[in-house]
């Protein structure tokens, strides 16, 4: 009977033993409750801390036929695994601080979804109860059953195996205390997977990863050497990033679960314009469920497929080599850079109309030309300089404290007249083609240099700027503003509309082509900013200031564009048989010449 005895507890021993020499690919160990899950349960509010048991219990009840996913709750240690399927009420769903898992309620579940079949989990459990053992009945593993054996006997210690592709269901015929599941990595023939795999060039690059909860991360170059680091808790967005440098040597990949945040951009060649080497595709699959932050500017992506990425905030990848782009399943987005340092991007069409919680949007350096941003309401920054954009829509925005840089483009309106709040807004639209404006009035800063603005027009907008006004430096183009566009009416220009700004008047120069100014009673006569040209003149131009926007002066005025002008004021041809006309040089025809200068057949004469 001994011997038989000894016999049976050596074939467990080694078969414990058999378990233990597997490595898991997860293992949930609810035995160690980390500093970082007990200080996040305190600090959130769905959660209440007994000390004197050392538990804390998830204070909301779980609906029927619903579940929740541990972490999304607050607690990290149990992300992957979802609770519910049956009515778990308040205060029971417990994490008792370095013991276990407990679910206190009749027919509740535990469910891990996206298992493989012949997949191995191991899992040690023991009735909540003094009194009675307890079981699990198991969907889609073998064995059918997991015994609970009642507290005080010892927990049970138990192996299944997933019988198909999809997820494991546990359901506890009443309380059962869950201390650790284990996801075995050499399970039959199935072996780890990796997070996300990518190919790319033999050129060293670096790999940056944060993780929800502490834990641990490997990177295979492609050489099957793995290297492993370890998080010492949730990546913040500063701490707790994991930097990996190597030089791809195959197909990457990257191991770890619960990774939010993965950075691998490629350094520009030695050219600094061009960029060789970099990732050309990339599976972002297995980490669908988690990741909320992604950055891979600077690679040579064709296309990226980001359709289950459903929880993403944060995206990262411009300077590629894709024209297009589908956001249209990334309704969480909040921030996105596609903007290409170099301007010469080549992203040409963009449809963010599913985009609705965006408030940061970089675009730069690329090539669209139209953007509408009318389901984007929450946006307050917009960096979408130098690219070809004739029409831009921003619809009834409601944030404040924009920035709107749209510079460097062709567009000749831009509007803002549905946006809310531009009190503390800053506009820049230097070096465009515009023509009209629409801003309300009380504007912190507006830069509209390089454009095709009138005085008049610039004036109006000076006043709708309370902090800064900018409007005569140049950029990239000659002219701090496009010379005005004028046409003669035989001998008359009409640039009344810019002869007054508010009750300042503009001082007005004409000059030949060659640069030489005309001289007013001479050359021409002005009324109310109507010029009267005395004789025809090829090739003039008006040069103007005013002190309203004094950053024009005799140096760097505003310009009109050249025009031809055919003095009719004063005929310049005599009827056959008629007697010539008389004029004064202020244009008025005399019946005979006065003494003095007079014009006479178009001639100046001089009559003592």
């Amino acid at each position: 009977m001994k011997r038989k005895l000894l016999s049976m507890m050596t074939l467990l021993l080694c078969a414990v033993l058999g378990m233990q020499a597997q490595t898991p690919t997860k293992v949930w160990d609810f035995t160690k409750t980390s500093d970082a899950d007990s200080t996040a349960l305190a600090n959130n509010e769905n959660w209440s801390y007994t000390a004197s048991s050392g538990r804390f219990t998830y204070k909301n009840e779980v609906a029927k036929e619903t579940f929740v996913e541990l972490g999304e709750i607050g607690f990290a240690g149990g992300a992957g695994i979802w609770v519910g399927g049956n009515k778990i009420g308040a205060n029971n769903v417990r994490v008792d601080v370095n013991k276990r898992l407990q679910l206190n309620a009749s027919k509740a579940q535990y469910k891990i979804p996206g298992l493989k079949a012949g997949d191995k989990l191991v899992i040690s459990c023991e009735s909540a109860s003094k009194d009675e053992a307890r079981t699990f009945t198991v969907t889609n593993a073998t064995p059918a059953t997991i015994e609970a054996p009642k507290q005080g006997d010892g927990a049970s210690t138990t192996e299944i195996t997933i019988t198909a592709d999809g997820d494991l269901i546990l359901e506890q015929s009443k309380g059962i205390n869950v201390y650790s599941i284990a996801l075995n990595a050499e399970s039959g023939s199935q072996e780890a997977k990796p997070a996300i795999t990518f190919e790319a060039g033999a050129k060293e690059r670096s790999i940056t990863v944060g993780l929800n909860a502490a834990g641990k991360v490997s990177v295979d170059w492609g050489d099957g050497k793995p290297v492993e680091m370890e998080a010492a808790g949730a990546y913040d967005g500063w701490d707790n990033s994991l930097e990996f440098t190597g030089t791809p040597a195959g197909t990457v990949k990257v191991y770890g679960e619960g990774i939010i945040y993965f950075q691998s951009f490629t350094k520009y060649d030695t050219d600094a314009t061009t960029i060789s080497g970099g990732i050309t595709s990339v599976d972002l699959s297995g980490v669908a469920e988690t990741i909320t932050e992604l950055d891979l500017h600077q690679n040579n992506l064709k296309s990226v497929d980001l359709s289950k990425l459903a929880k993403l905030t944060t995206l990262n990848i411009g300077v590629n080599d894709f024209a297009t782009i589908d956001l249209s399943a990334n309704t969480e987005l909040t921030s996105l850079d596609l903007s290409n340092g170099k301007n010469n991007g080549i992203i040409n069409a963009l449809d963010l109309s599913k985009n609705t919680k965006l408030t940061k949007v970089v675009l730069s350096g690329n090539q669209l030309t139209t953007l509408d941003f009318t389901n984007n309401p929450l946006i307050k920054t917009f960096t979408c300089l130098n690219n070809q954009l004739t029409s831009v829509t921003i619809g009834a925005n409601t944030a404040k404290g924009h920035t709107f840089q749209f510079g460097g483009n062709k567009l000749t309106t831009f509007s803002l007249a549905e946006a809310t709040d531009l009190a503390t807004s800053f506009v820049y639209l230097r070096d465009n083609e515009l023509t009209s404006l629409d801003l309300p009035a009380n504007v912190r800063r507006i830069w509209v240099d390089g454009n095709n603005f009138t005085l008049a027009q610039l004036y109006e907008l000076k006043g709708k700027a309370t902090q800064t006004f900018t409007y005569a430096t140049t950029y990239t183009k000659a002219e701090a503003q496009a010379p005005l566009t004028i046409a003669a009416d035989g001998g008359k220009v009409d640039l009344s509309a810019q002869a007054k700004l508010g009750e300042t008047a503009t001082v007005f120069t004409w000059k030949a082509a060659d640069g030489t100014a005309l001289v007013e009673g001479t050359d021409y006569t002005v009324a109310d900013g109507v010029f009267t040209f005395l004789k025809s003149q090829t090739g003039i131009y008006c040069e103007m200031t005013n002190a309203e926007l004094n950053a024009f002066t005799a140096e760097k005025p505003y310009k009109t564009t050249a025009v031809d002008v055919v003095a009719t004021g004063i005929s310049t041809a005599k009827a056959e048989g008629a007697k010539a006309m008389i004029f004064n040089l202020a244009g008025q025809r005399l019946d005979a010449p006065a003494k003095g200068l007079n014009i006479i057949g178009g001639k100046k004469v001089m009559v003592k």
